[in-house]
Order: structure tokens, then sequence, then C-alpha cells
């Protein structure tokens, strides 16, 4: 019966043992669990952040780009304001039509 009894009492510890090991390595997964998601959590705000900021800097380059555009390829700046519902590039066929690149030397 004594012997039965310390086997019995070995099997519980065994167990106590068990028991204690899987409640650390659950708060080893728990903590690493926690970290992943707060990296993964600043990542998208980074990622976002670089989106908006790229998407600010093309609107600012593509306004600069046209804009110089405008100027170079010689659309002429005197109509430019004299045709308020008509857009950049039938501004720009009416110059050429007048003979400001026109090579042909006639008009349209």
């Amino acid at each position: 019966m004594e012997t039965e009894l310390r086997r019995i009492e070995e099997m519980v510890q065994e167990i106590v043992a068990e028991m204690d090991y899987l409640r650390s390595r659950e708060q080893k997964l728990r903590d690493t669990n926690e970290s992943t998601n707060t990296r993964v959590k600043w990542f998208a705000f980074g990622t976002m952040g670089m989106l908006v900021a790229l998407g600010a800097w093309q609107v600012v380059y593509l306004r600069a780009y046209f804009r110089y555009a405008v100027f170079s390829f010689g659309i002429c700046c005197k109509v430019a304001n004299s045709f308020p519902g008509q857009s950049i590039l039938s501004r720009a066929s009416y110059n050429f039509a007048l003979g400001s690149g026109a090579h042909h030397g006639g008009s349209f």
C-alpha cells in the first residue's frame, strides 16, 4: 500500500511539473504574440503614413510639372485667361493653329 501511495505521489508531482512547464510556455507564447501584434500595428501605421506622404508628394510634383509644361510648350499665356471654359490642350491646339510652332506656314 505504501508503494502504491509513493507511485501516485510521483505521478502527481510529474503532473504538477508538466503544468508548471505548460504555464510558463503559454506565458512566453502570449508575450511573443503581443509583441508581434504591436510590431504589425506600427508597421501598418508607418505604411499608411508613407502612402499619405507619397500621395502628397505626387500632387505637389505633378502640379509643378504641369505648371512648367504649360510654359515650356509655349501655350500662350496671353490667351490662357481668354478661354475660361477650355482645357489647356484646346488652348495649345489654338496656339499651334495661329502659328506659334506650326512649321507648315499656314493655319488649320
